[in-house]
């Protein structure tokens, strides 16, 4: 399964050490928030644990992921490949791809709401 990961400057987290290109894999049952390899599906998910100043981030594929979520994409894997650091304006177009990937575009009916959506004389305000 395809996602992110933040860590701090030094590509550790919560104490462990990681290497770009490398798959760690954790000896033991996994649970979320517990155990295991953390990641996120969504990549702004990370900023709720990284933050994106000083902080590194990467694209990873978790492997045996457990069907434990959270209130965000945070998962947990037993087996988790870095795959590439990746800088924050691709965590951004990631989030947008992420995002558009997931839309539901069979409606093609307008969406539009406020006076803006209406075909109607807008008033207007004079400053005095």
């Amino acid at each position: 399964m395809k996602g992110y990961k933040g860590f701090d400057e030094n590509l550790k987290c919560n104490g462990f050490q990681f290497e770009v290109g490398k798959t760690v894999e954790h000896l033991g049952e996994i649970k979320l928030c517990h155990s295991g390899f953390h990641f996120c599906e969504h990549p702004l998910d990370t900023f709720g644990y990284y933050p994106p100043a000083g902080s590194r981030f990467a694209e990873v594929e978790g492997e045996n992921v457990s069907d434990e979520k959270s209130g965000d994409t945070k998962r947990v894997a037993k087996r988790l490949l870095i795959r590439a650091e990746i800088s924050f304006r691709a965590m951004v177009e990631a989030a947008v791809k992420f995002t558009f990937d997931r839309a539901d575009w069979s409606k093609k009916e307008s969406q539009a709401t406020g006076v803006q959506g209406l075909d109607v004389p807008v008033p207007r305000l004079e400053l005095r």
